[in-house]
């Protein structure tokens, strides 16, 4: 969450002339609903599941960038999925920047919108100790620690053989 993997994908279908496919808008356009109202009206264990089947309606795509939002790859076996069918890549993010970048945003995040700052830090600490495990299975681990978005896409394309 927060670690710039939308803009950073944006900048990654640029550079390799690849489309973009973002998870959540997919689903916003699908269900006619942000992702916030999608929580509200169905709750989360709901919203996993239709972001579970559209990262799977994403299989027939070819030669497409695909970002998926912070909790996909840690539900149902969304890991094992995106390994098999694609290349993945984890932006790896400190808490403390996580924090930073959440509290200008938390009101977008239906899943941190309603926490104090001490809510927050916990929230974040106790969700990427619980997440560490999927995300640590991606192909490719890049250290989001401050470079610009462009420069982090760059490093991603260079790990790659495309």
């Amino acid at each position: 969450m927060a670690s710039g993997k939308s803009s950073i994908g944006r900048h990654l279908s640029k550079i390799m002339d690849r489309e973009l496919v973002d998870l959540d808008q997919l689903i916003e356009e699908k269900h006619s609903k942000s992702i916030g109202e999608i929580f509200e009206e169905f709750g989360q264990d709901r919203f996993r599941e239709i972001e579970s089947e559209a990262l799977l309606e994403t299989k027939e795509l070819r030669n497409h960038i695909v970002s998926t939002g912070g909790g996909t790859p840690c539900f149902f076996d969304n890991m094992d999925w995106i390994k098999s069918n694609g290349i993945s890549v984890y932006l790896h993010m400190d808490e403390e920047r996580v924090l930073g970048r959440l509290r200008k945003k938390k009101e977008k995040r239906p899943l941190v919108a309603n926490l104090s700052d001490d809510e927050l830090r916990d929230f974040i600490y106790k969700s990427l100790a619980e997440r560490k495990v999927f995300y640590e299975q991606a192909d490719y681990i890049i250290s989001n620690a401050g470079e610009s978005k462009r420069m982090l896409a760059k490093k991603i394309v260079g790990l790659m053989e495309y």
